[in-house]
């Protein structure tokens, strides 16, 4: 079985003359209008396919996180983008990025390639969820509510939460000192990487945070697999936006599956 082609570049042609786009970009939105324009261009660039689908929460804020601007502006100038034909109107209308003369730019890059150009994608009505599981009722919380007076229910729960927020403290200070001797297996260089996988990972939570305990488990699977094996894992992660909805599994499947000619084949890594 052949290796898949890969549908990504390292690079896209950038005109020393600008058209009507950038024009007006720049005119209505001041540089914030040119650097996003040419932000989700190399983002497009880096994404397999050259399409970037935004329904997802994770790809969505990392989208904004890259080009450095509100939610309000980013959907503005999408939507002007559209109204310049420089993004595809119906894929936006339902949140996905494609522009077909970006596509057309990189014909030079694929014909070295001895491969045709991504098409235009095909979008079906598949939804996305990253909710999180609703919490459960335990059965202390029921013996509270069941048989206990209403008058005496606030004291008795009060009590309750004042001595679990105690020893929650207590276990989160323990959960910390494991993950900082954790992180010592680690370099520098490497923990910068860690930071940025987890601060992308915790977008695939609808409160946009991870518990520590779910952290400590993190590092506690990594110790499994090898340094390079986990380093190459994350950097596949970060530099390819369409597995930011993918939770921290993901990651084991690929330090898993990794193998001496699939880490070298791993470019530099390269947060966009």
């Amino acid at each position: 079985m052949g290796r898949p082609k890969k549908e990504v570049v390292e690079y896209f042609p950038h005109f020393v003359s600008s058209g009507k786009t950038l024009f007006i970009l720049e005119q209505t939105y001041g540089n914030d209008g040119y650097a996003f324009w040419f932000k989700v261009l190399e983002l497009l660039g880096h994404t397999d396919g050259h399409y970037y689908d935004c329904n997802n929460t994770p790809s969505w804020r990392f989208l904004l996180a890259k080009t450095n601007v509100d939610e309000k502006k980013a959907v503005g100038i999408l939507d002007m983008l559209v109204e310049l034909d420089a993004i595809d109107k119906e894929l936006w209308n339902k949140r996905v990025i494609w522009s077909e003369n970006f596509v057309k730019n990189l014909a030079p890059v694929y014909s070295n390639r001895k491969s045709k150009l991504p098409k235009r994608p095909i979008i079906g009505s598949e939804n996305y969820s990253t909710d999180e599981f609703l919490p459960v009722e335990t059965q202390q919380n029921t013996i509270i509510n069941e048989f206990l007076p209403e008058k005496l229910r606030k004291n008795v729960v009060s009590t309750v939460e004042n001595s679990q927020s105690k020893v929650k403290k207590v276990k989160n200070q323990d959960v910390l000192l494991q993950v900082k001797k954790l992180r010592q297996r680690y370099s520098k260089e490497d923990l910068s990487i860690i930071d940025t996988y987890l601060d992308t990972l915790r977008w695939t939570r609808k409160n946009g945070k991870i518990a520590d305990s779910v952290i400590l488990s993190i590092y506690q699977e990594w110790e499994k697999f090898s340094i390079s094996k986990v380093i190459y894992a994350l950097k596949v992660y970060i530099n390819n936006p369409k597995y930011h909805d993918k939770r921290e599994n993901y990651c084991y499947g690929i330090m898993r599956n990794a193998t001496s000619d699939t880490q070298e084949q791993q470019p530099k890594y390269n947060f966009i």
